[in-house]
């Protein structure tokens, strides 16, 4: 039996691949209907958070949510709701930038200065990214101090820079497709598929 997924946003680029991903995956099915779906998998607009937030507890849906850009209150709120379901936040769904985070952690103590850069294409919305501001948080930097650049196509481009008096430690990811993002997605929806109801984050997927 397959779970049916819901996709917020399916329209959109994110929506697209996570949809193309389904297709590939044995145990998941795409929901005609959203109020049928097993799972809901949100890659809309910040601004649509409070509304899917009701849908999913209304449905008492699992929901991860993928969108970036959210205000200082989207913590509260999400916290709110995971009482009543299970839901997961990440900004960010690829594996190789959850592993860059638990480096940078280790790296970390051990600099004076720590730069992060972040490059994405220019219909991305919101900037600095939701992950450079996550490594921003993890790594107690100011996150007005991230250097950003939007051009051309760039899939995501993530730079932590690590410096003392005499020596200098670069950590860089570069994401190729979006597909590392829908794929993550994914996994984020069967874990969620077998969590009672709390605020997850996608390291609890693989660690």
């Amino acid at each position: 039996m397959k779970h049916r997924v819901g996709i917020l946003g399916s329209k959109g680029k994110m929506g697209q691949r996570v949809i193309a991903m389904i297709a590939e995956a044995p145990d998941f099915a795409v929901a005609e209907d959203l109020d049928a779906a097993d799972v809901l998998i949100d890659f809309s607009s910040y601004t649509a958070l409070p509304d899917h937030l009701s849908r999913a507890r209304s449905a008492k849906t699992p929901l991860v949510v993928g969108t970036t850009g959210h205000g200082e209150n989207a913590h509260q709120i999400l916290s709110e709701a995971a009482k009543e379901i299970p839901i997961l936040f990440s900004p960010n769904f690829s594996i190789g930038i959850a592993l860059c985070m638990q480096a940078a952690k280790l790296f970390a103590p051990y600099f004076k200065t720590i730069e992060i850069q972040e490059v994405h294409h220019t219909q991305k919305k919101d900037a600095p990214s939701g992950a450079a501001l996550a490594f921003a948080k993890a790594l107690h930097c100011d996150p007005k101090t991230v250097r950003w650049a939007r051009t051309g196509n760039v899939i995501g481009e993530h730079t932590l820079i690590f410096s003392n008096d005499n020596e200098r430690i670069e950590l860089k990811h570069n994401a190729f497709s979006r597909d590392i993002f829908a794929r993550g997605a994914l996994q984020a929806a069967r874990f969620l598929l077998n969590q009672p109801a709390g605020l997850y984050t996608f390291k609890e997927v693989f660690i």
